[in-house]
């Protein structure tokens, strides 16, 4: 069955029993011609339903000397048309280049192979074929004829087609509906997002128009008493609008805080001495109803974050306990070092399995239901009546504890209380906390002569904080970007402490600013002041650096600058 070019089904030019060769004819006689009996094999394949073909590969072409009734009857061709024709002449015009090639190389070698292939009946339709081909020899090894048995595998390949289509469809389909899916999820995302920026603008409006109104108030009522003559009677309205503008502060740090955005400066901090440090507060805070209890088991473990981020935490936490309790109760809180595995921190974003401290804020009050849990950490969401309550102390918390390497739990169940557990990573140094300077006792002491380098691109900010500092006996030299203040540190002006805002234009922050500041002058006392730092403060401040938010008082900032150059 050697499968040369597809040669021409003419009649005339094919070889047919007559015109075969003398072996072809004896070969035909020997495997179709015996009526006797008498040749098992031969009546075997006579009789079999598998279509069954032999050629002559001793003869050009490797033409087919015999084929079975069911071959004819798979085929439609009647013997005496197939009989002297290379088994290619069912393929048609359709022929598959590398079936006929393997065929090719297998008559060649010869060796048996195992092939399907896309045959033609004569009535020109189509079916697949499995052919089995094997070469046989006789008792000398001379290669005597090739022998083929055929399937007609047409149903079993439709099947597998028709399976693979529905296969492809059904992922398809699949592949459609996921993106559906996640279409819809993302809308859904979009809608929670905005109903949550929603609720934070609404919540944002409601307490700073507030805090406006009572500012601007003053302001309006502060200017009618200059001019009526009055301004010895203006002390109280100077009072309630510095007072408001503190309530606004404290709010801007607390959404800072929930957004893990606020200047945080990390110290070592043992907190068992912290906590203890601050149970009077608390208890004075919440008042005789309430039992407090303490249960320290830290020991002398210290944790890396801001002393006092943590201490507002935890006072927090014990007046939402407080606020818990109206019929009076029992806080406890505790500490404890445990080791958490990959499974306990499954799901906190960030959190690595480690040694921690955990910090337990237990109350006995009314507890919450699950769906008050759902949302206790939502920036603005309140059990407490209109006006008593902004809704930011979890969130605040949250965001502090995550923005310190660590995270939060909250556990509570209606009528059962609640109990909120921060972990912190445990810092690798153990030791005595580092402790801060005090600062000058009297905020009015000036450091005469001294030079202050003031970076603020506000004008406002800068001229009355330059003004104050001024008064106070400070030489100002002011700039009000980041490259203003290198030409003033590169000319040579004597700078003894650079006060720069962290957000500022001109394409220098003033991190930036700072750390250039510093390679020409090591050691250069350097005070932030901001509003939002962004990402410019996310690394530990080096020696000699330190943050101050804004709203800032006048002489909070001397304080600071003295406390600094003191050092």
């Amino acid at each position: 069955m050697a499968h040369n070019d597809l040669p021409n089904d003419d009649p005339e030019s094919r070889s047919t029993p007559e015109n075969m060769s003398r072996e072809g004819a004896r070969i035909t006689a020997e495997l179709a011609g015996l009526d006797d009996g008498t040749d098992p094999f031969a009546a075997a394949m006579r009789a079999t339903r598998m279509p069954m073909v032999v050629t002559n590969p001793r003869e050009a072409d490797n033409p087919i000397v015999f084929v079975n009734d069911a071959f004819c009857r798979l085929t439609g061709y009647s013997r005496q048309k197939v009989l002297g024709r290379n088994c290619r002449f069912l393929q048609g015009p359709e022929s598959d280049p590398a079936a006929v090639e393997r065929i090719r190389a297998a008559v060649a070698v010869p060796e048996a192979i195992e092939i399907e292939i896309r045959n033609h009946r004569k009535d020109g339709s189509a079916f697949w074929n499995r052919l089995l081909i094997a070469p046989v020899h006789d008792a000398r090894g001379a290669l005597q004829h090739f022998f083929a048995s055929q399937f007609d595998v047409t149903t079993e390949r439709d099947v597998l087609a028709t399976r693979t289509r529905e296969l492809a469809e059904a992922k398809d389909k699949l592949q459609a509906e996921a993106a559906e899916r996640e279409r819809t999820e993302a809308a859904l995302r979009q809608s929670h997002k905005m109903e949550a920026v929603g609720q934070l603008t609404g919540g944002i409006a409601h307490d700073f128009n507030n805090m406006l109104q009572a500012i601007s108030g003053s302001l309006e009522l502060l200017h009618r008493r200059v001019q009526q003559g009055r301004a010895d009677e203006a002390g109280h309205l100077v009072d309630g609008a510095r007072q408001t503008v503190k309530r606004a502060a404290a709010l801007t740090n607390r959404l800072l805080a929930f957004a893990r955005r606020q200047a945080l400066q990390p110290k070592p901090v043992v907190l068992d001495t912290l906590i203890e440090g601050m149970a009077g507060l608390i208890r004075h805070t919440i008042g005789p109803g309430v039992q407090v209890e303490l249960r320290m088991h830290d020991g002398d473990w210290i944790v890396l974050c801001d002393p006092n981020q943590m201490e507002s935490a935890l006072l927090n936490l014990a007046i939402n306990a407080r606020d818990a309790m109206p019929e009076a109760g029992r806080l406890i809180v505790g500490t404890e070092e445990v080791q958490l595995e990959a499974a306990d921190v499954a799901g906190q974003d960030g959190a690595a399995p480690g040694a921690y401290v955990e910090i337990s804020v237990a109350d006995t009050g009314m507890g919450m239901d699950e769906a008050t849990r759902a949302q206790a950490l939502e920036p603005f969401f309140t059990r407490k009546p209109s006006g008593q309550g902004t809704g930011l102390g979890l969130s605040q918390i949250y965001g502090f504890v995550r923005q310190s390497n660590g995270f939060m739990r909250l556990d509570s169940a209606l009528g059962q209380g609640t109990t909120v557990r921060l972990y912190l990573p445990k810092h690798k140094s153990v030791g005595t906390p580092e402790e801060q300077p005090a600062a000058p006792s009297e905020p009015g002491e000036a450091v005469r002569e001294a030079a202050v380098l003031l970076v603020e691109d506000e004008d406002g900010v800068r001229s009355v904080a330059a003004e104050r500092l001024r008064e106070l006996g400070y030489r100002v030299l002011e700039a009000k970007d980041g490259p203003a203040a290198l030409r003033l540190l590169h000319s040579g002006a004597r700078v003894d402490v650079l006060v720069t805002d962290v957000g500022l234009p001109g394409g220098l922050n003033g991190r930036q600013v700072a750390d250039a500041a510093r390679e020409r002058r090591p050691g250069l006392p350097v005070l932030f002041i901001t509003g939002y730092a962004g990402d410019a403060l996310e690394e530990q401040l080096a020696p000699g650096m330190q943050v101050i938010g804004k709203p800032f008082a006048l002489d909070a900032l001397d304080v600071r600058i003295r406390a600094m150059l003191g050092n």
